[in-house]
């Protein structure tokens, strides 16, 4: 693996979206590279500003257009008000685009979107749409209904819907309790699938539940087909610090999953693909040290990873330490000025990753890397 080139393409000086934050990246059919992320004039801890956002390229990442934001307030069919907080984007085939993400409910947008006193977040929910112009307009909102063991809880987007070899469509996300609920929390890992292209979904799917220790921003890949591997980044609850990097295997299309188990990476997981020649590259952030983007290759599915590439070491101090209490990582979060890096496999073999980074916590940027794989 080597770097071919790397770019800002977005700068966050500009005022109204001086911060941006929580970056995907994607290849349509036609070329169109999309890179999606949550922009606003400050990170948070309170969020009355951000949106989804999202920018193109039609000549290889060369030139982009100016972002946009496909929604404003948004009203879903039962009548919730609410803004559409970050999104991902995956191509169906032609210029056909599915569009998931985390709506969050219209209450005080003046509140922190995670309480600390009840652990718990937000009114958030899954919503979809559409676009038949290869992504240039989408149609309206409508939310991906929790029926079953999620009904009525907080359920936020992590990783980009997948397509898999089967023709359903995964999409992946974390559960938390409502922001005023005083329950213990019970955080969990879930999916959902559709087979119908995102039209309609079947009951949601736990992947990964325990009291000990949190599954948070999990990304699942199809490592082959109906084999599924999950990579997350590990909260230990006992000693409120970060364990490896960790792997959940599903080997029945992601009806049922095994145990968590642990890498040798150190960090916050980003996402996995395939490559033609059977080698898993998985993206990554490591903290550690001073936060630096990593690239790692597999010949194992994700168990062992050989090969290691800096993409792109954030010029900071050390950004983790060790944690007395939960609130504690929230509030440390909310710090980063680099991180949530991403890739796609390109149609002509490169890897991109997107990743943002910035020399304060409202003031970053969009980073894409290509690299030869």
């Amino acid at each position: 693996m080597r770097i071919i080139s790397q770019k800002t393409i977005f700068d966050g000086s500009e005022s109204a979206l001086s911060s941006q934050t929580f970056p995907w990246v994607c290849e349509a059919p036609s070329g169109r590279i999309f890179v999606m992320f949550r922009g606003g004039p400050y990170k948070g801890p309170t969020n009355t500003a951000e949106n989804g956002w999202y920018l193109w390229s039609d000549d290889g990442g060369k030139t982009f257009t100016l972002p946009r934001a496909p929604y404003g307030e948004v009203t879903l069919g039962d009548g919730t008000k609410g803004w559409l907080r970050s999104f991902q984007l995956l191509p169906l085939g032609g210029k056909r685009i599915f569009l998931v993400g985390t709506l969050v409910a219209f209450e005080d947008r003046s509140l922190p979107y995670y309480n600390e006193e009840t652990e718990g977040l937000k009114d958030s929910r899954l919503v979809a749409s559409f676009s038949d112009d290869d992504g240039v307009s989408f149609g309206p909102l409508s939310e991906i209904p929790m029926t079953a063991q999620f009904k009525g809880l907080s359920t936020v987007l992590t990783g980009p819907p997948l397509l898999l070899s089967d023709g359903r469509v995964m999409v992946n996300f974390e559960v938390y309790k409502q922001y005023d609920d005083p329950r213990p929390i019970d955080h969990k890992a879930g999916c959902i699938f559709s087979s119908d292209g995102g039209k309609t979904f079947g009951q949601e799917v736990t992947i990964y539940n325990s009291p000990d220790l949190y599954a948070w921003d999990h990304r699942a890949a199809e490592v082959s087909p109906g084999h599924l591997a999950d990579f997350v980044w590990t909260f230990d609850r006992h000693t409120n610090n970060y364990r490896n990097l960790g792997r959940i295997e599903s080997t029945d299309g992601g009806q049922t999953w095994g145990e968590l188990a642990e890498t040798p990476l150190s960090g916050q997981a980003g996402n996995a693909v395939m490559l033609p020649d059977g080698r898993l590259a998985l993206v990554y952030m490591d903290r550690t040290g001073a936060p630096t983007v990593r690239l790692a290759v597999s010949y194992d599915l994700g168990k062992t990873f050989p090969e290691i590439l800096d993409l792109y070491v954030h010029g900071s101090r050390k950004a983790e330490h060790t944690k007395s209490q939960y609130n504690e990582a929230w509030t440390e979060m909310g710090k980063y000025t680099a991180g949530h890096s991403f890739l796609t496999l390109l149609a002509n073999g490169q890897l991109l990753v997107v990743n943002y980074a910035g020399p304060e916590k409202d003031r970053t940027d969009l980073m894409l890397t290509w690299v030869e794989a």
